[in-house]
């Protein structure tokens, strides 16, 4: 695995070199440790693990990835520059450890890979159906039910607070996550530089320096403490279940829950906390409307720019009836406009 670490399956014991193991659904257990260095690095073929999106590119800063190994267990591998960094497996530590009603992948280990200028991040799968790729075919009372469970993970994570506002994994956060900078983002939508830690003052300064720049309003008050939030809360990144194998994919490759289990569906895990980060309480709510996800996970289906709004403005309603501030009555607008 990359440069500096082996997974093999274990036969008897498990190596005292083991950083950490887990036993997979067939009762296989499979252990990561450190490569020997008498050991080649030259890949054999004799490969357990299975490419399930992404490309992998060492060397050549674009490496994103995921693969499935074994039955239970994925491997999450991100360029540095991309997205990589402990930001998202300390978040979902953070939350198992303070929020542990909140399903979210369970990590095993991470680690930098220095010579392919990759982070990896071993988790246990979520099984499930992503929410974009039922929403559509679920009936209305269900898509309500749905849209409060999330709500309600959501303010359960957001009510995990810091005194400063600062990333997951306490180092600097992606700027773009409190101005948008159209001009500084690259072709993967990245934002082009960090920002951070920030007192309450400091991040009033920041901003006000920012929004002064762009001829917008002076931002509101940005309150005494930061909350954590998922900050790209796409509807990609909410897993559903009713713990039975998921129907067929259909020609706009949607999952259509027969009417007779839609009620059975439940939000079973989410996805994808690498840019989490301890950010206003406003934000909570807002984050649904700083994303661009609504439109451009639409297009790809074929789907009306305004479906995927709707999602994103249904649950600002849920989280702003569970107490989160209103982003139509905060003035938040003013500053930030996605």
């Amino acid at each position: 695995m990359g440069v500096h670490m082996i997974c093999e399956i274990v036969w008897d014991e498990v190596p005292d070199d083991s950083l950490t193991s887990w036993v997979d659904d067939s009762n296989v257990r499979v252990c990561i440790r450190r490569r020997p260095s008498e050991m080649p690095r030259k890949h054999d073929g004799s490969n357990i693990a299975e490419l399930m999106f992404g490309v992998v590119a060492p060397q050549k800063n674009r490496s994103m990835a995921i693969f499935r190994m074994g039955n239970c267990v994925l491997v999450k591998l991100k360029w540095l520059g991309l997205g990589g960094s402990r930001r998202e497996p300390a978040a979902m530590e953070l939350i198992r450890q303070k929020a542990p009603s909140v399903p979210i992948p369970e990590p095993l280990y991470d680690w930098k890979d220095p010579d392919w200028f990759c982070y990896f991040i071993i988790m246990r799968e979520i099984r499930g159906v992503a929410m974009l790729d039922a929403w559509w075919g679920l009936a209305e009372e269900h898509q309500q039910r749905l849209l409060r469970e999330m709500a309600l993970h959501i303010k359960a994570v957001g009510d995990i607070t810091s005194p400063v506002s600062v990333s997951a994994d306490g180092e600097p956060f992606a700027d773009g996550m409190m101005v948008w900078r159209f001009e500084e983002y690259n072709e993967d939508m990245e934002p082009g530089r960090a920002a951070g830690p920030f007192t309450p003052e400091q991040l009033h300064e920041y901003a006000t320096a920012n929004t002064s720049k762009r001829n917008l309003q002076l931002p509101p008050s940005l309150g005494e403490e930061f909350y954590l939030c998922h900050m790209d809360p796409a509807p990609d990144h909410f897993m559903i279940s009713d713990g039975q194998p998921h129907p067929p994919r259909d020609k706009n490759l949607q999952v259509r829950f027969p009417p007779e289990r839609q009620a059975g569906l439940r939000v079973v895990g989410i996805i994808d906390w690498e840019r989490a980060g301890f950010l206003p309480r406003l934000m909570v709510s807002w984050q649904f409307r700083a994303i661009i996800h609504g439109q451009l996970h639409t297009r790809k289906l074929g789907l009306p720019d305004t479906d995927g709004m709707e999602f994103l403005d249904a649950m600002v309603d849920e989280l702003v009836k569970l107490g989160c501030e209103d982003p139509e009555t905060c003035g938040y607008r003013t500053w930030w406009f996605p």
